[in-house]
């Protein structure tokens, strides 16, 4: 407890421990939605492109390129993570889970001939 002007408070916060228990459930829950609509997203979109055959033959000569992109998009999002607003991240891992969905549908179409 410290004191002053002839206030006392306490430094370590006097927060409950149901309230934390509350709050971490809470934000947890957020996180896997989050998770779970990001591979949804993947899901849909490779089953989308595999689905196309236009949209795949345009799209499987450029794997390499995709794998690429993909991978400075996971640079991109490490170097901006600290920078970017809520919302930036929220758009930015939306297109990461698309652009992961594309490449998932050349692996699917080049695995199943197998």
């Amino acid at each position: 407890m410290n004191s002053d002007n002839g206030y006392s408070y306490s430094l370590t916060g006097a927060v409950p421990s149901a309230a934390r228990q509350d709050s971490a459930r809470t934000f947890m829950n957020r996180v896997y939605a989050w998770m779970a609509g990001g591979l949804a997203l993947t899901g849909a979109v490779a089953w989308g492109v595999a689905s196309n055959e236009a949209l795949f033959s345009a799209i499987a000569p450029y794997f390499r390129v995709l794998m690429l992109v993909q991978l400075a998009v996971v640079f991109a999002f490490v170097f901006l993570q600290t920078r970017v607003s809520g919302a930036v991240a929220a758009a930015m891992f939306l297109t990461y889970a698309a652009l992961t969905g594309v490449t998932f549908s050349v692996l699917f179409y080049v695995f199943s001939l197998g």
